[in-house]
Order: structure tokens, then C-alpha cells, then sequence
């Protein structure tokens, strides 16, 4: 059945007591922050519950709206139930000044995270190379070249270092 396309300020009026809001992000960005009453199932275990919810009908969201849509095709043929996707996610819905749960105490998630720590290295490397010395250039080649490694492999040691950080470490451990 196809999936439609919805605003925030639409699926608030539709949404009832036996529906279904699905948060597909992953268990760190719920726990930080999330739609009133959503559930958490992240997209990659979302295959496991196509049963589970088929005579429900179901909102998904993720952060912008764009991991929703580009696996809209997927929603489409496991979900039988007439089934929206939130435009915007749930920035659209904070935006509408919407109800949201939020645990400010919660890290970023890690992807955010390694973004943070990749664009700082790469940028403090090139600072230093060009103000102090130029081998100091040699971090942000080290980074560049793990970043590649990274997205070849599908292993970003750098994610894992941060996994163990003091700020993750509950996070993770609850996991």
C-alpha cells in the first residue's frame, strides 16, 4: 500500500489512540530526544517487525525526514496498513512547537560525534601546518585517510574511541 506524505502539523490532528508513531533512528538519538508516545525502532531492525504492526496505522519519522524517504520503498512493501511519513521529521514537529521528550543530559549521537571530532582534527592539522610547521599537515592526512578507511570497511576506529568517553559510557552500556 503506499505511504503518504504528511506534515507535522497534519499527523498531529490524525494521529489517534491506536496508532502508531515509529521513531526509525537509531536508540542514542530516541533517548535524547523523541515524539511524544513514539516507539523506537531503528531502521535496520524495522525488518523484524513488519508483522507485528500490520493493522496499525503507522507514522514514521526519523530527524529531517530524509532517512524516511529514502526508504519509503521499504516502508511500502512491509507495511500493509495505510502508513504516513512525517515531512521534516521531527524538526518539522519541534518546529510546530509540538510536544517532544527531550534528555538534554543524553549525548549526540555518535555519527555527529565523529563528524565533530574528524572536522576539528582536520582543521586544527591544517592551522598548525600552516602557522607552525608543515609536517603538523600530517593529522589531517592521517584523518582523511581513516575517514576513507572507514567508509571502505565499514569500521571507523574513531567511533569506537568515542563509544568510550566518559559522556558515552552510560549511553553505550545501556545499549
Amino acid at each position: 500500500m503506499p505511504i503518504h506524505d504528511i506534515s507535522a502539523k497534519e499527523a498531529r490532528q490524525l494521529i489517534q489512540e491506536d496508532s502508531l508513531i515509529v521513531d526509525i533512528r537509531s536508540k542514542q538519538e530516541y533517548m535524547r530526544e523523541h515524539i511524544r508516545h513514539a516507539i523506537n525502532i531503528p531502521l535496520e531492525d524495522l525488518a523484524n517487525h513488519t508483522h507485528a504492526y500490520q493493522n496499525k496505522i503507522i507514522f514514521f519519522y526519523c530527524k529531517s525526514g530524509n532517512r524516511t524517504q529514502s526508504n519509503r520503498d521499504f516502508l511500502e512493501k512491509n507495511f500493509s496498513q495505510q502508513n504516513y511519513i512525517i515531512k521534516g521529521g521531527i524538526d518539522a514537529w519541534r518546529n510546530e512547537n509540538f510536544s517532544i521528550v527531550q534528555d538534554l543530559k543524553q549525548p549526540i549521537d555518535i555519527q555527529r560525534q565523529v563528524q565533530i571530532t574528524t572536522g576539528l582534527l582536520i582543521l586544527i592539522g591544517l592551522l598548525l601546518g600552516y602557522t607552525i610547521s608543515t609536517w603538523f599537515f600530517l593529522i589531517s592526512t592521517a584523518i582523511g585517510m581513516g575517514l576513507v578507511f572507514a567508509g571502505i570497511s565499514g569500521y571507523c576506529g574513531l567511533a569506537k574511541v568515542l563509544m568510550k568517553a566518559p559522556w558515552n559510557t552510560k549511553a553505550f552500556n545501556s545499549q
